[in-house]
């Protein structure tokens, strides 16, 4: 989803009223809706493997972080103290590094992600406006990742990723809350988290090492995230 379209829909839900979606059965089923930018900082563990052993000896020592931004867009239910979430994310992360053989090698790649998440949150307690709450989630995802493979002694391209095939990644989160009620129908919503991908990704490289061909770079990813949530209840 383009930047103008995520706020033209942030629009539509902040300010036409909860009655404008009443005719619609579906909508029923939700209590809220809203879009969240977020600020997140990925942490990649790279690596190196051949494809004759299947593992390359101290190849696994790359840790590198990365800094990005991304927008959600979410639809919730209500349950009395508690709440449930569905969750939608399309972000392409630029750049993102991923060290291995001893971080003499490292992949600058693209990562495209869509994401699902299955969140939930609990009121801890209330004191108007303000309300504090905890949230966990399970997610599932398609990652894709393309670029190239450099080796950092002389910063010169090594070779391309050639086999930029999708990943279905399975993901959890917890996370910290506070929000903050500006409107009767509208809230503000500050969260700060932890995300786990719980499987790792595999990038297949034509060379990566000197004299080592047909070789991939798995990468063990992780995120600390900052959230600003706009939630607009119906």
């Amino acid at each position: 989803m383009q930047t103008r379209h995520k706020i033209i829909f942030f629009l539509f839900f902040l300010f036409f009223p909860g009655k404008a979606y009443s005719d619609s059965s579906w909508w029923n089923y939700f209590d809220y809706a809203g879009i969240s930018w977020s600020i997140e900082e990925f942490r990649t563990i790279g690596s190196g493997h051949n494809s004759v052993s299947n593992f390359t000896p101290g190849s696994s020592d790359g840790v590198d972080i990365h800094t990005d931004t991304s927008f959600d867009i979410f639809l919730g239910k209500k349950f009395g103290r508690t709440k449930g979430e569905i969750n939608y994310s399309k972000n392409n992360f630029k750049d993102l590094r991923t060290s291995y053989f001893q971080q003499s090698h490292y992949l600058n790649t693209d990562f495209a992600i869509h994401e699902l998440n299955l969140n939930g949150f609990y009121d801890l307690f209330q004191s108007k406006p303000l309300n504090f709450s905890i949230g966990g989630g399970l997610g599932i995802a398609m990652g894709k990742m393309t670029g190239e493979t450099y080796q950092t002694t002389n910063g010169v391209s090594r070779t391309k990723i050639n086999d930029n095939h999708n990943d279905t990644i399975f993901t959890y989160n917890v996370s910290l809350g506070s929000s903050y009620r500006f409107r009767s129908d509208a809230l503000l919503d500050i969260r700060v988290g932890h995300k786990e991908f719980m499987n790792e990704i595999r990038q297949q490289t034509s060379k990566i090492s000197n004299g080592a061909a047909n070789g991939y770079v798995t990468s063990d990813l992780s995120s600390n995230f900052i959230k600003l949530r706009i939630v607009k209840e119906f």
